[in-house]
């Protein structure tokens, strides 16, 4: 229509619209999952998907996982899933394809069930138990079906335990690298008593009636498979007091397990190898009482540091009561004692003399320096005692006859009021004195003599003077 009001012919035409925008996707975040304990999948109920489309509010969603579309609730093992998504409007118009991923993982580790504690008593001399090694009984996963064992020592080995408590730690490890940990012990016992070693022991005893007596190892020792110091308990103790003889000591060992051997016996012995000591009287000097000496008597005693006093058992030779001969020398006694243990003693000895009681020339002879005035070629006689009569082998030979010079005066010398008749020198015994009778010579007028007469104990010479006149 123009502006004078004109009206045309009315004239139509068709006009299409087409719908060309595919639908936006709206993806949920993505998720994750731990897995609970015994647990092998998770079940999750996927979140909507939404599609937003102008022209169809109702575009379909398709999502899949793989190639299989997925539900609303679905399981999922360890591991990352990925959902992919797409919308397709009326039109036909479809989105591009869009992921959202779920990710479920295996926190939990392997579950090990453990042998008991296995205890193993040692056989006698062992000292190590060869043991082969375990591993867990069992091992639970819930996810991984063989899990990767491994033990220390290794599953499986020989192991050489020696005495006490031993740890076995194992682990396993499932795929997911969570590792789960067990152990048990295996306890290894000594049970064997170590043996005891006993041998006898003698030993010599010393100056006293004990003696402290140690113990030897070859003599008191003990052995044990385990312990190489086993302890050793005696009684008596090693170091104790022993008297002489044999003692019974008894001894037990223990280890350090706390076995004990079965008390033994062995014999301690000491022995008495010290000699009595013999106590001998002085030298003793003695008158001849008869032709054959004097008997004489003396006491000898011995005391032992054992056996006490051992006179008894005292020996002399010559034994005490024995005639001793008149010598010119001295006798030795010589005297040993042997105490209950047979040990004799070293020699003692003493000496025994023997004199003749010579108490001097008897009238008419004097003594004293006197000068004994007599005519030369009588016979004079000597006269003497020695105690009694001791037959006439008294003498040490004939008397010695030396010159000597005259008095000057005559105040020293005395008349011989007595002389015999004989023809020759000679000893008698009257019945109760010796007489000697000199015979002097003629010819030994003028001159002064001294006698001597040598008696066979050795004594000095019995001397007198004498002046010989014609």
């Amino acid at each position: 229509m123009d502006s004078r009001g004109n009206v045309s012919d009315i004239v139509s035409k068709t006009i299409e619209v087409q719908d060309t925008t595919a639908p936006a996707l709206v993806m949920p975040s993505d998720l994750s999952f731990d897995l609970l304990a015994n647990e092998a999948t998770k079940s999750v109920k996927l979140p909507v998907v939404e599609a937003i489309d102008l022209v169809d509010p109702a575009a379909a969603v398709t999502c899949k996982l793989g190639d299989a579309p997925v539900t609303a609730t679905m399981p999922f093992g360890p591991g990352v899933h990925k959902i992919s998504c797409t919308a397709q409007d009326a039109t036909g118009n479809v989105s591009d394809t869009h992921e959202y991923s779920i990710t479920v993982k295996d926190v939990t580790a392997p579950t090990l069930t453990m042998p008991d504690t296995i205890v193993h008593n040692l056989a006698a001399n062992t000292a190590t138990f060869a043991f082969t090694v375990l591993g867990p009984t069992t091992v639970n996963d819930a996810v991984d079906a063989s899990p990767t064992v491994a033990c220390t020592p290794a599953k499986d080995s020989q192991a050489s335990l020696g005495v006490g408590t031993h740890t076995i730690n194992c682990t396993a490890k499932d795929a997911s690298g969570n590792i789960g940990k067990g152990s048990y012990n295996v306890t290894v016992k000594d049970v064997t008593a170590p043996t005891l070693s006993l041998n006898n022991l003698t030993v010599n005893g010393g100056n006293a009636p004990t003696m402290a007596v140690t113990y030897p190892t070859a003599n008191v020792n003990a052995t044990d498979a385990v312990d190489s110091t086993p302890t050793i308990e005696c009684s008596p103790s090693s170091g104790a007091m022993f008297p002489i003889g044999t003692t019974y000591v008894s001894c037990t060992a223990q280890d350090d397990a706390g076995n004990h051997s079965t008390p033994s016996t062995f014999t301690v012995t000491v022995l008495d190898k010290v000699a009595p000591t013999v106590n001998v009287p002085s030298n003793i000097t003695t008158t001849a009482t008869g032709a054959s000496g004097a008997a004489v008597k003396y006491i000898v005693t011995a005391t032992d540091v054992i056996s006490g006093d051992v006179t008894a058992r005292v020996q002399c030779n010559p034994p005490s009561g024995s005639t001793f001969a008149v010598t010119s020398g001295v006798h030795t006694v010589t005297c040993t004692a042997t105490d209950e243990a047979g040990n004799k003693s070293a020699p003692a000895s003493f000496t025994v003399e023997v004199n003749y009681a010579f108490n001097g020339f008897f009238q008419p002879v004097d003594m004293g320096g006197i000068f004994n005035k007599a005519k030369a070629g009588s016979a004079i006689p000597v006269k003497f005692t020695l105690g009694g009569d001791q037959g006439l082998e008294v003498l040490a030979g004939t008397p010695i006859i030396v010159g000597v010079a005259c008095p000057s005066g005559t105040a020293n010398v005395d008349l011989v009021e007595e002389t015999v008749v004989a023809s020759n020198s000679g000893l008698k015994w009257d019945g109760t004195q010796y007489v000697y009778v000199w015979k002097t010579d003629s010819r030994w007028a003028g001159q002064c003599l001294q006698l001597s007469v040598l008696l066979k104990d050795g004594s000095i010479a019995k001397t007198a003077l004498f002046q010989l006149t014609k």
